[in-house]
């Protein structure tokens, strides 16, 4: 099992395991999705499961992740 015991702020070796997967996974370009907006495009999406982010607001494109955990 995955823990962490707050009592004692410690960690075991599967929490940093899942922690460093986890880690490389929401910033490898290899599970990005990188999109052009085209005029008249729109997009529809369950908004509470998505992962967002963005970057610099500039005259070009912008990259989005977030991260949602319930």
């Amino acid at each position: 099992s995955v823990g962490y015991d707050p009592a004692s702020n410690q960690k075991d070796d599967d929490a940093d395991f899942v922690t460093e997967t986890l880690q490389r996974r929401l910033y490898s370009e290899e599970f990005a999705h990188w999109h052009q907006w085209v005029k008249g495009e729109f997009v529809v999406m369950d908004n509470v499961s998505q992962l967002h982010a963005r970057t610099e607001l500039g005259m070009g494109g912008r990259h989005m992740r977030r991260i949602h955990f319930n």
